[in-house]
């Protein structure tokens, strides 16, 4: 029996085919996990670009539709500089404390699973 499951591989195409194949198992089995490893730190470094980005987006317009919505007096009362110091720290903390914060919260989480 044994004989011809070694002569299966050596007689027919897909038999050649796998055995072709076969002898390369020990490059995949090193190469393979870094591989994976590079494309799913690619993959969750663009999600939380991506997610971050539409976040600020969705927030800036929902701040400055707002400010823009409110009646004159609150013009007339609050310094210029204060409605633009409070602006520009919103965007900074989303733009910059939010994405470390997202990939702090997700290694942990993912590294939380390898225990």
């Amino acid at each position: 029996m044994r004989a011809s499951v070694c002569r299966f591989f050596d007689i027919t195409p897909l038999g050649r085919l796998l055995n072709h194949f076969s002898g390369d198992m020990e490059v995949i089995d090193e190469e393979l996990p870094g591989t994976l490893d590079t494309l799913c730190s690619y993959g969750a470094s663009a999600a939380i670009a991506m997610a971050t980005i539409h976040a600020s987006l969705t927030i800036s317009h929902q701040l400055y539709g707002n400010l823009l919505h409110l009646p004159t007096e609150f013009f007339d009362i609050t310094p210029s500089g204060r409605i633009l110091d409070r602006c520009t720290s919103d965007v900074q903390i989303l733009d910059t404390i939010m994405p470390l914060n997202m990939r702090i919260f997700m290694s942990t989480m993912f590294q939380g699973n390898n225990i």
